[in-house]
């Protein structure tokens, strides 16, 4: 399995329920922070993207890419020990 991390904008004004099911729907994910999630799949970056995406409105931004082991960071320990377990 692959480790994205997934940054979107989102509209103040909007509900996104449908987003937070798709996310749910992976086999494993981590809030990392603000509308950050860590995802792990067998998709590829643009299948997550394409699912995510149709759970947004116009004026909504997402960015989604694969984590490699090569990477730097200061997040929260349990986030970083759920981080390594699942690269």
């Amino acid at each position: 399995m692959n480790l994205y991390l997934v940054s979107c904008e989102f509209n103040a004004d909007d509900e996104y329920e449908d987003f937070a099911a798709a996310v749910d729907e992976y086999p494993a994910w981590r809030h990392l922070f603000g509308t950050q999630w860590f995802i792990c799949s067998e998709d590829s970056a643009e299948e997550i993207y394409e699912n995510l995406m149709s759970t947004l409105f116009e004026g909504d931004f997402i960015f989604v890419c694969e984590i490699s082991g090569n990477y730097a960071s200061y997040i929260p320990e349990e986030t970083a020990e759920w981080m390594e377990r699942n690269l």
